[in-house]
C-alpha cells in the first residue's frame, strides 16, 4: 500500500490503515455486483420468470434506493459513517441469505430489498469516508484507487460466478456473498470509532473556493438546497443518465447473451470478466491522471463512449465482437463513477459530503429505476435486441439536453430553491487556482 500511496502522490493521507479497511468492505459490498446481479436474471429465467418480471425485480433496489440514499447520509452525519457501515453489512447478509435459500421468484422480491437496504447504508457513508481522507485536489485519485483495488481483486469474480451458475446452480453464489457479508461486519468493527474531518485546503486567498461560496453555510446544508451547485446537478444527472443505459444491460444483457446468441452462462461470465479487466486498467490509469484531467469533460465523453457501442448490439453476433464492445464499455464505465464521485466531493466540505452521496445514490436509482422496467415492456413487445438500441439512444439525447437544462437558471431555482451559487466559469477557475500547487510541482500538463 505504501508503495501504491507514493506512486499516487498521495503523502498527505496519513490514516492508511483505515484505507485499506475501507477499500475491503467495498470488496465485500461489490461481491453483489460480480457474482449477484449479472447472473440473477438467469436465476429469475430458470424459475420461469418473464422480461417484465425481471425487468421488476431488477427495479426494487434502485425503487428503495430513491428514497432512502438521502436520509442514510444524513444518518451518516448524525450517527457517524462507522455505524452506518457497520449496519449495512448485516442487511447485506440477511438479503443474501434469503437469496441463497429461495426457489421461488416470490422470495426474490424480499431479498433484493434487504440487498438494496444495506447497499443504500454502506456507499453513501463508504464513499464520504474514502474522500475525507485525501485533500480535494487529491479526492479524484483516492477514489480511482479505491476503485481501482477493487477492480482488481474482483477482476474474475464475474467468470466464476458464471461457471459456478451452470456448474452448481445460484444458491453457491449465495452463499459465497454470504461470506462476504459476515466479512464485511467482521471488517467494519476494525474501523475506529474517531473519524476523520476533511483534509481539504482552504481556497487560495480571494477565490470563493467550496468552502466560502457566498451564501453557503459552514454547517450541514439539506439536500435540496446543495442542488444549486453546478457541480452537483452535473453529476446528478450524468448518474441518472448513465445508469439508465446500465440498467438495461443489468436486466438483459446475460440472457441476451445466453438465450438469444446461444451462448452458456460461463461465456456472460467471461465477458463480464473481460469487461472488468478493461474497467479495472481505466480506474487505475485515471488514478494516475485524474489532477490532470477536466473531471466534467471527461464524463461527458466517457458517457458517449458507453452508450454508442451498446447501441450496436442487436447486429453483433459473434463472440469477438461481443468482446470489443465489452472493452470499449469496461473503460468507459471505470471512469465514470469516479468522475461522478469526484466531482461530488470536490463540492462539498465534510458535513455535506455524506448527503451529497446520498444525491448520487438517488439520481443513479431514479436512472436504474426507470431502464429496467421500461426496457422489460420493450423487451416484450419488440424484442432484447431493439431495446439496446433505442434505450441508448435515449440515454445519448439526455446526456445533451440536460447540459442545456442544467445551465438555466430558472431551472436550478426551481429544484433548489436557490439561485444558482457557482456559475460554469468561476467553477472551473477555483478549480485552477487550488491545485495550482500541484501543476507547479510538475505534475500537472
Amino acid at each position: 500500500m505504501s508503495a501504491v500511496i507514493r506512486f499516487l502522490h498521495l503523502e498527505e493521507v496519513t490514516r492508511r490503515s483505515e484505507l485499506a479497511i475501507l477499500i475491503g468492505l467495498g470488496i465485500m459490498e461489490s461481491f453483489s455486483w460480480t457474482l449477484i446481479k449479472p447472473m440473477l436474471p438467469l436465476f429469475a429465467t430458470s424459475l420461469g420468470a418473464k422480461e417484465l418480471l425481471i425487468g421488476a425485480i431488477v427495479a426494487v433496489p434502485p425503487l428503495l434506493q430513491v428514497f432512502t440514499r438521502i436520509p442514510s447520509g444524513a444518518a451518516a452525519v448524525r450517527y457517524g459513517k462507522r455505524r452506518m457501515i457497520f449496519l449495512s453489512f448485516f442487511l447485506t447478509t440477511a438479503g443474501a441469505l434469503v437469496l441463497t435459500l429461495t426457489k421461488s421468484v416470490a422470495l426474490i422480491f424480499p431479498a433484493q430489498m434487504l440487498l438494496a437496504l444495506g447497499e443504500s447504508m454502506f456507499w453513501p457513508a463508504n464513499w464520504a469516508y474514502v474522500t475525507s481522507l485525501a485533500p480535494r485536489n487529491k479526492q479524484g485519485t483516492i477514489v480511482a484507487l479505491v476503485m481501482g483495488v477493487q477492480g482488481v481483486v474482483g477482476l474474475l469474480l464475474p467468470y466464476v460466478g458464471g461457471r459456478i451458475f451452470d456448474t452448481y446452480g445460484f444458491w453457491v453464489n449465495g452463499l459465497i456473498y454470504v461470506t462476504a457479508g459476515i466479512t464485511g461486519i467482521i471488517l467494519a468493527t476494525r474501523l475506529p470509532k474517531v473519524e476523520p474531518a476533511s483534509t481539504r485546503p482552504a481556497a487560495a486567498p480571494g477565490v470563493a473556493g467550496p468552502a466560502a461560496v457566498p451564501g453557503r453555510r459552514n454547517s450541514r446544508v439539506g439536500a435540496r438546497a446543495l442542488l444549486a451547485r453546478r457541480t452537483i446537478l452535473v453529476a446528478a444527472f450524468s448518474g441518472s443518465i448513465v445508469f439508465f443505459s446500465w440498467g438495461i444491460s443489468g436486466a438483459f444483457y446475460s440472457i441476451y447473451v445466453k438465450e438469444g446468441l446461444g451462448f452458456t452462462a460461463t461465456t456472460v461470465g467471461i465477458l463480464l470478466t473481460w469487461q472488468s479487466a478493461f474497467n479495472t486498467l481505466a480506474r487505475l490509469g485515471f488514478a494516475q491522471m485524474a489532477h490532470r484531467v477536466r473531471i466534467e469533460r471527461t464524463l461527458f465523453v466517457m458517457t458517449l463512449a458507453n452508450a454508442l457501442p451498446m447501441m450496436l448490439l442487436p447486429w453483433l453476433r459473434t463472440l469477438p465482437l461481443l468482446m470489443v464492445v465489452a472493452a470499449i464499455t469496461g473503460l468507459s464505465s471505470g471512469v465514470v463513477p469516479i468522475s461522478i464521485k469526484t466531482l461530488y466531493a470536490n463540492a462539498t466540505d465534510d458535513k455535506e459530503r455524506s448527503v451529497a452521496m446520498g444525491i448520487d445514490g438517488v439520481a443513479m436509482n431514479i436512472g436504474s429505476l426507470a431502464s429496467p422496467i421500461v426496457a422489460g415492456a420493450a423487451a416484450q413487445a419488440i424484442g432484447i435486441p431493439s431495446t439496446f438500441f433505442f434505450g441508448n439512444l435515449l440515454t445519448i439525447i439526455a446526456l445533451f439536453a440536460s447540459r442545456r437544462l442544467i445551465d438555466r437558471p430558472g431551472f436550478v431555482r426551481a429544484i433548489s430553491g436557490r439561485e444558482p451559487e457557482v456559475p460554469p466559469a468561476e467553477d472551473d477557475e477555483v478549480e485552477d487556482l487550488v491545485d495550482r500547487p500541484t501543476v507547479a510541482a510538475g505534475q500537472g500538463s
